[in-house]
């Protein structure tokens, strides 16, 4: 509440006096002087609604107010006088100022605050003070109107059965909303108290929605609307959480699920996730989202609520945001309901994305929010393992829209966060495989040069990391998918090693080590010069880089030494094994490898020295005698044993 000037001594004051006055003695006969308010200084002017009285100087002689009825309580008959006197003083706050009406509001409804007997029964008072609340709510000044909104929820709270309870708290929950909608009144919300009562209201509206009741859910939308506003202020969002904004935000969402059966809690639903969107987007309200169970509450929005674009759009946000953060995502791993919800909205959002761009939005949300979840627990990826033909169908068809228009960006993020999924999904086998085996994944070689010549990094980086996890598992058993043209996901690869991002580099290195793995690749590796490449990446300034290629070259090996030793990869071999050193003895162990392999046929005719050339040859068994002296890595040490032995022939 703002600095509110001192009421004293006026027509108002002495009204408030004798409506206590009455509340304390029953037997006391009250009736209310003419209530004034002076527009400026000496001015006189009547209250607005009531009749005009005489001037103070010529006023008539008072009258005794009619005898209460028999069988009327007399404290109740003082009550009721006192409360008609308080909608009269009420009803100045419709013409008063700002801070003369928050003074005005606060005197008339004190008496009745903490004491039950303003909501214990109806009246002809009680329905005075609730129409001159009505009234001004209606306000000018916004922060007039919240502080009406405020005492009005304060003076009803728990209050549900009388006449007028539902339309007054219905009024007083639009103006705090219809303020919220200006971002310049945010800071009023705070100053004045605000946000604890709307938030009580939400709660308790939530349990009874929860619950069945659906009486006052309009109320409810406009209440969960303003705290949805505000949450649209980044500065606000730790003050919000921590007044509890985020888990009544939860508690609606839930409630909201169990009972979606009117357009009312649809609108609820809305504003709920919105909440939880913003609020998402602040560290500092991680803890009391997942206090709340956020994420399991918003996927949960998803199935009743398929059909409503901005529901489903608001959740995706906020799950999207909530997957980056292990504790939010903790409660959906391994999740069946929570992730069919998710996946479920994804296939729907996707295939009606040209009808509405919020759902091509939202499918793009989704997929992120799966792709960080699948790339987080086994578990998960199991859970997914029965979607894994969804999955390779919708990545597919991304990614054919990707390639057919260079100039829809709307399918190139599509296509980034559907690759982006299949490959984390694909860690798993009975993914891996089935996405691989898949016939719309055909389409990623071609995907990956168009994204390459448009300078889509992201997309290429993420097609070149789903080729390799699908490689790991499913170039056995390739007539049809991914891997039936060697050649043509072989060329696109090729094209990635000389790309100035290291990582793709990497990644392609890795996808070429698991295609070395099997015959007919190595075969078509050798004849569209992979394994040159391969070589000339030993010379690659990042270490993944070298790692990647030298792995591939173990392979490679077996029945292409004459390749290698063609474009001297012996030379690097020994270069990448010296760089190394105890520093690094995993490089060290996988170029010692690829160097065993390419010398087994010298080993069986002693010809090693000739072969490496006499210099070479006395480098590399100086460097692995020093190495194998302080090295206590079991892999290297097998590895440099079983090369030395033949070096030593």
């Amino acid at each position: 509440m703002r600095r509110k000037p001192a009421v004293g001594g006026g027509t108002i004051a002495s009204a408030l006096s004798e409506a206590r006055a009455s509340l304390k003695d029953p037997s006391r006969p009250f009736t209310p002087h003419a209530l004034r308010r002076d527009r400026s200084l000496g001015a006189a002017a009547p209250v607005r609604g009531l009749p005009a009285d005489p001037p103070a100087d010529a006023a008539a002689p008072p009258t005794a107010p009619p005898a209460a009825p028999p069988d009327e309580d007399p404290r109740q008959a003082a009550e009721d006088r006192a409360l008609r006197a308080a909608a009269r003083c009420l009803a100045n706050v419709v013409e008063l100022d700002s801070s003369a009406a928050c003074d005005v509001l606060q005197r008339a409804l004190a008496p009745w605050f903490g004491t039950g007997t303003f909501n214990s029964r109806d009246s002809v008072g009680r329905r005075a003070v609730l129409a001159a609340l009505a009234a001004a709510l209606a306000h000018d000044d916004a922060g007039t109107r919240l502080a009406v909104s405020r005492e009005t929820m304060k003076l009803l709270d728990g209050s549900r059965d009388l006449p007028g309870d539902g339309e007054t708290t219905l009024a007083a929950c639009r103006a705090a909303f219809d303020v919220s909608r200006s971002p310049a009144h945010d800071a009023l919300f705070f100053d004045e108290k605000v946000v604890p009562g709307l938030v009580r209201y939400a709660a308790r509206g939530a349990a009874e929605l929860q619950g069945g009741s659906e009486e006052h859910v309009e109320a409810l939308v406009y209440c969960a609307g303003a705290l949805k506003n505000l949450t649209n202020d980044e500065a606000s969002l730790r003050r919000l959480a921590a007044a509890g904004v985020a888990g009544v935000a939860c508690d609606l969402a839930r409630a909201c699920a169990a009972r979606a059966t009117t357009r009312h809690v649809a609108r609820l639903a809305a504003q709920a996730a919105g909440a939880l969107r913003n609020l998402s987007g602040d560290r500092g309200a991680l803890k009391p989202l997942e206090a709340g169970g956020a994420s399991r509450a918003l996927a949960a929005l998803l199935v009743p609520f398929e059909g409503d674009a901005d529901v489903v759009l608001h959740a995706a946000r906020a799950l999207a945001k909530l997957s980056l953060h292990e504790g939010t995502r903790r409660a959906l791993h391994g999740h069946q309901a929570g992730l069919d919800a998710l996946a479920d909205a994804l296939r729907a959002s996707f295939d009606a994305r040209r009808d509405d761009p919020r759902r091509s939005q939202a499918a793009v949300r989704l997929a992120f929010g799966l792709g960080n979840l699948a790339a987080g627990r086994d578990e998960t990826r199991a859970a997914l393992a029965d979607r894994a033909p969804e999955i390779a169908r919708l990545a597919g068809r991304a990614a054919r829209d990707f390639v057919d228009d260079a100039n829809d960006e709307a399918a190139e993020q599509l296509s980034i966060r559907l690759v982006r999924l299949a490959a984390n999904a694909a860690i798993t086998p009975e993914v891996g495989v089935a996405v691989a085996t898949h016939q719309a994944v055909a389409i990623l070689p071609e995907a990956l040069d168009a994204a390459l010549r448009r300078d889509c990094e992201e997309l290429a980086l993420n097609v070149v990391s789903c080729v390799t996890n699908l490689s790991y598992y499913a170039l056995e058993g390739r007539a049809r998918g991914l891997f039936a043209d060697l050649d043509a996901i072989c060329v696109s690869l090729l094209a990635v090693t000389v790309h100035a991002n290291h990582e793709a580099v990497s990644e392609a290195a890795r996808a070429f080590g698991n295609f070395s793995r099997d015959e007919d690749a190595r075969r078509a590796m050798r004849r569209l010069g992979v394994v040159e490449a391969l070589v000339l990446l030993l010379g690659h300034p990042a270490r993944d880089v070298v790692f990647a290629a030298a792995g591939a070259l173990v392979n490679a090996a077996v029945d292409g030494r004459d390749v290698l030793w063609e474009h001297k990869a012996h030379e690097e071999l020994v270069a990448v094994v010296r760089r190394a050193g105890v520093q690094d003895l995993d490089l060290a162990a996988v170029a010692c490898k690829a160097l065993h392999n390419l010398l087994l046929d010298a080993a069986t005719a002693g010809a090693a020295a000739e072969l490496l050339g006499g210099a070479t040859h006395g480098r590399l068994l100086d460097t692995l005698g020093e190495l194998v002296a302080v090295a206590d890595d079991d892999d290297f040490l097998a590895a440099a044993g079983a090369l030395r032995t033949i070096l030593e022939e």
